[in-house]
C-alpha cells in the first residue's frame, strides 16, 4: 500500500493532539498529506480520539473501556497504553540525522489484503467523533467534519492464485511548517485483523519537529494508529481511525477517533520496482521463505 496522504495526515492529527496550550480552547490544526494539500480545520486543542469504531447515539454510554493503562475497543482491539521511550538520539535537544530519511525499509513486510480493498481510494471529508485528554480526563463527544484530501493505493503484487498483497514501501513522511518540519518515522505497521468483511491496521510512528536550518529537534512524541476499513459497496469503503498520542517517555497524552467514507477512483496498480528495488523478486523470495511456493507468480 502506498499512502500518498495518510502518514502526513497522521502527523497533522498528532500535532493537533499534542499542542495543548492552556484549557480546551479551539485552535487551528493542519490535516494534511506530505505531497498533497494542507488544510486548516478548527479542532479542540485537547483533541484525543476514542478507539471504538461504533458511533455513539445521543446520551449513550462511553464507547471506550479502560483495562489498567490500556484503552480497549469494543471490537477487541487495544491501544498499547504505553510505548518504549523515544530513543535518545531523537529526543528534543538532539540534532536530527538526515540519513534516517534515505532509502526505504530494509526488509519489507508483506501481507495479503481483501480483494475489495485493492485499488486507489480517495477521501475528501473526515469527521472527528470523539476526543479525550489522557492527563485531565476531559472528553469531547461532539462531531466535527472537516476537509481531508487524501489518496491511497492498496496493492503491490499479485500471487499465482490472483490474491493481492501489500508491503510497506515508505517508512517516513515529512510535513512542512515554514521554519520547521514534522517528520514521521514508521516504527511498525501491520494488519492485526483480516477477514472478508474488514481489515484493521496498527501503525506506530515517532514524530519529530525539526528546525530546517539547524536540524535541532524541538519536540518528539509517538503516535499509534488503529485503522479499520470495511466495504460499503464495490466503490465505497468505511474508514474508522483511532489515534493515541504518547509523549517522549511513552506515556499517553491523548486519544482521538475519526471516521470517513472513501471512494474508489481507480483499479489496483501493481508495482514491480520501487526506487531501484525489484519488488517482484522480493515478493517471490518472501513466498518461498514462508513455504508458499505454490503462490509464486
Amino acid at each position: 500500500m502506498i499512502l500518498k496522504l495518510t502518514v502526513s495526515h497522521m502527523v497533522s492529527v498528532t500535532r493537533l493532539m499534542v499542542s495543548r496550550a492552556v484549557p480546551a480552547f479551539t485552535k487551528p490544526a493542519l490535516m494534511m498529506l506530505t505531497c498533497l494539500v494542507s488544510l486548516i480545520v478548527m479542532l479542540p486543542a485537547y483533541s484525543a480520539d476514542d478507539p471504538d469504531w461504533v458511533e455513539d447515539a445521543p446520551n449513550s454510554s462511553p464507547r471506550v473501556e479502560k483495562q489498567g493503562d490500556k484503552t480497549v475497543l469494543k471490537l477487541g482491539i487495544e491501544h498499547s497504553g504505553q510505548l518504549d521511550p523515544v530513543p535518545d538520539n531523537l529526543q528534543a535537544g538532539s540534532i536530527f540525522d538526515s540519513r534516517l530519511l534515505e532509502g526505504g525499509s530494509d526488509k519489507l513486510t508483506w501481507y495479503r489484503i481483501p480483494d475489495w480493498l485493492a485499488g486507489q481510494w480517495q477521501r475528501r471529508m473526515e469527521t472527528r467523533v470523539f476526543s479525550q485528554d489522557c492527563v485531565s480526563g476531559y472528553t469531547d463527544r461532539s462531531q466535527n467534519t472537516f476537509m481531508s484530501e487524501q489518496v491511497a493505493d492498496f496493492g503491490v503484487q499479485r500471487d499465482k492464485q490472483g490474491h493481492i498483497w501489500n508491503c510497506n514501501l515508505k517508512p517516513q513522511a515529512i510535513s512542512d511548517h515554514g521554519s520547521y518540519q514534522s517528520i514521521a518515522l514508521m516504527r511498525a505497521k501491520e494488519p492485526i485483523r483480516v477477514t472478508d468483511k474488514e481489515i484493521i491496521f496498527r501503525e506506530i510512528y515517532t514524530v519529530l519537529d525539526v528546525q530546517k536550518q539547524s536540524k535541532l529537534i524541538t519536540d518528539s512524541y509517538m503516535m499509534e494508529a488503529l485503522t479499520r476499513h470495511r466495504p460499503l459497496s464495490d466503490n465505497q469503503i468505511e474508514t474508522q481511525m483511532s489515534f493515541e498520542v504518547y509523549n517522549a517517555s511513552g506515556r499517553p497524552r491523548s486519544i482521538q477517533e475519526n471516521t470517513a467514507t472513501d471512494r474508489r477512483i481507480g483499479p489496483v496498480d501493481l508495482i514491480d520496482s520501487y526506487k531501484g528495488r525489484d519488488l517482484k523478486k522480493e515478493f517471490a523470495e518472501f513466498l518461498h521463505n514462508t513455504n508458499q511456493d505454490a503462490l509464486i507468480p
